[in-house]
């Protein structure tokens, strides 16, 4: 697609929008069918409790991948496999190509503006000054088309690896004119892109920028000193005298602007055959695999309370009047190890744009201009030069790509983990529920009785779908930060008449807002999950950090009542035949005159919480610090 570059900026940030979001549903797709793989069956759990062991449930876990079914686990591996290439290459699937000018360059003097200039030239010459005629470009500079500028913002224009928008300057001399002098000196015919011919007309080689002309003055050592790096001495100078003479403005024709919006077949192929293979693995899960996993708490209630948990000692079991534990924070159903797991990814990230960001500061001469760019604008003053990554072919598309996909891993692992995070908390506020409130267990098969069927493995909407669109934003913020961008130099607009097809090529182009903006939802990423973590929960439940054992240890099935796990349940205090008292999961009534409101009991101090039979408090229990000893006690 060939167009304005305005235009074909609009549907590039558009392609990747709608790339972003396929990608996300992807990353939503395959984090469901993940955690789906990752549930263990009953009869794991049971293998798993006999050993001392104890698996996650109703949460994404790696810990369970040691004990789940071989097949089960090769389709994890392949599915999170699956994944890796299109992270690294579905954004640049779709990139910008910039048409850059050759340009020429002469040198003027006064008497060339007037209408009777030409007459010192002959006119079989007139057709030798490069792009134009000469009776073309006089035209153009009597009626005012060619645009003015002062001297320094000529060397600010043509200080860029290469030219979109010009293709002639002329350079106005501070000199008076000579009667029997040329008004007009051709200087110059240069490709807007190394390699480049120095000043005496030598190659230079192609790492060398093609700048030297404008620092003529200050550097006569052409090949082995950047002009770039001579710039701020240039501008410090009252007098700009490229070609040694003194310049007092110029003149400068602007050429039409284009880009084209181009798709990489490599990439192209990459990413069909990855999703190809995401969606045989997909399909395959559905219609083939046999298993049925414990997937949400419901799941795992129903399963325990049908058939009690065979490793389960009646020790463990709380009579009388002790009470579990305190109302606390939600941030003490969440794992040390995943609390910490999920800030550290999420700084880690954000410290990875962050440092993309100092390099590109660090690289932009013009910041304030290029804060005003917007978002994934190709411009020669944001492309990254001399990097080391392959510029040419296939080889430089799919280099550049991996460079400017680099974070978009990072984010992905960002939104598993803080899905994971999350998905913690709501399970911990779930399972805080059931000592409030009378319901119907969630399960994730054919609900029963009062049961309740899921649409949704552990994650609500109400949270998974803001967390889906933040990090589809994300993505495409990252995608817009630093992205493939193609420079391609049309032949036509070689004065010189060089072969360009050299001359084309690739590399990343920034943009500074975008990470900015990238860096700023990266710290509120993780401000959010702190927030969320200090909400209380509601109740005295004892925290269960979605362990299988734990979860087993509170459901007790009362023999004098079938189906009870098709009921109304409700966890709290229970008075047996034999006249003792448990907490277990009820379908009955809570009796609160038993032992109190265990949904609201006044909180304690440290030294007054009840420790449970073999157990440290319940308070500051985590799952990895439970031992297969103080199980067995």
């Amino acid at each position: 697609m060939n167009g304005e570059c305005n235009s074909i900026k609009k549907y590039n940030t558009g392609y990747h929008l709608a790339i972003n979001i396929l990608s996300t549903l992807l990353l939503g797709s395959s984090n469901y069918i993940m955690q789906c793989l990752s549930a263990p069956t009953r009869a794991e759990i049971d293998k798993a409790h006999m050993k001392g062991i104890w698996l996650d449930i109703g949460i994404p876990s790696l810990k369970n991948l040691k004990l789940i079914g071989q097949k089960r686990l090769i389709l994890w591996i392949f599915l999170g496999v699956s994944s890796w290439p299109l992270h690294l290459f579905y954004n640049s699937a779709v990139f910008a190509t910039l048409h850059a000018h050759s340009y020429d360059i002469y040198t003027v003097r006064g008497d060339f503006l007037r209408v009777d200039a030409l007459d010192k030239i002959p006119s079989e010459e007139w057709d030798s000054f490069g792009k134009f005629d000469m009776d073309e470009l006089h035209r153009r500079a009597m009626n005012g088309s060619l645009a003015r500028m002062s001297s320094a913002e000529c060397i600010e224009e043509f200080a860029q690896p290469f030219q979109t928008r010009n293709d002639v300057v002329l350079l106005v001399l501070n000199a008076p004119p000579i009667e029997s002098a040329r008004p007009i000196t051709i200087k110059h015919q240069l490709l807007s892109m190394p390699p480049t011919e120095n000043l005496s007309g030598e190659r230079c080689p192609a790492a060398v920028d093609n700048l030297s002309w404008l620092c003529d003055n200050i550097n006569t050592d052409q090949c082995n000193t950047f002009c770039k790096t001579l710039l701020p001495e240039l501008k410090a100078n009252s007098t700009w005298a490229p070609f040694g003479e003194s310049v007092d403005h110029c003149l400068v024709n602007r050429a039409e602007q284009q880009c084209t919006l181009q798709f990489s077949m490599p990439i192209m192929i990459i990413v069909i055959v990855m999703n190809a293979c995401k969606m045989m693995i997909v399909g395959f899960v559905a219609l083939n695999l046999k298993t049925t996993p414990v997937i949400t708490l419901g799941d795992a209630i129903e399963s325990f309370l049908t058939r009690p948990d065979i490793a389960e000692r009646p020790s463990i079991s709380r009579i009388d009047n002790e009470i579990p534990r305190l109302k606390t924070s939600r941030y003490t159903a969440v794992s040390v190890r995943r609390w910490t797991t999920c800030i550290l990814v999420c700084l880690g990230a954000t410290i990875f744009v962050g440092a993309w960001f100092i390099y590109a500061y660090s690289e932009t001469r013009d910041v304030e201009n290029a804060f005003k760019l917007g978002f994934g604008v190709t411009d020669p003053r944001t492309l990254i030069m001399g990097w080391g990554v392959p510029s040419y072919g296939t080889a430089g598309v799919i280099w550049n790509a991996l460079m400017a996909n680099l974070a978009q891993p990072f984010l992905s692992t960002v939104y598993f983990t803080y899905n994971s995070f999350m998905t913690a908390i709501v399970s911990a506020t779930e399972w805080d529920g059931y000592a409030r409130f009378r319901k119907g267990l969630r399960v994730s098969g054919i609900p029963r009785g009062a049961q309740r069927v899921t649409h949704f493995l552990q994650l609500p909407y109400r949270y998974s779908i803001p967390l889906m669109v933040f990090s589809t934003l994300l993505h495409w913020l990252i995608s817009q930060s630093i992205f493939v961008v193609s420079v391609v130099t049309d032949p036509k607009n070689n004065s010189a008449g060089t072969d360009t097809e050299n001359y084309d090529f690739i590399t990343c182009g920034y943009s500074l807002t975008p990470m900015a903006v990238t860096f700023g939802l990266g710290f509120l990423f993780i401000v959010s999950a702190v927030i969320v973590g200090m909400s209380r929960l509601r109740s005295n439940i004892p925290i269960c950090f979605n362990n299988s054992k734990l979860i087993a240890n509170e459901c007790h099935p009362d023999p004098f009542r079938e189906n009870e796990a098709y009921r109304r349940l409700q966890w709290g205090p229970r008075r047996n035949e034999d006249g003792s008292i448990q907490y277990a999961f009820s379908s009955v009534p809570i009796d609160h005159s038993i032992s109190g409101d265990v949904g609201h009991l006044e909180s304690r101090s440290l030294k007054q919480r009840i420790r449970l039979p073999g157990f440290r408090s319940y308070a500051s229990l985590r799952s990895e610090d439970i031992t297969l000893q103080e199980l067995e006690r």
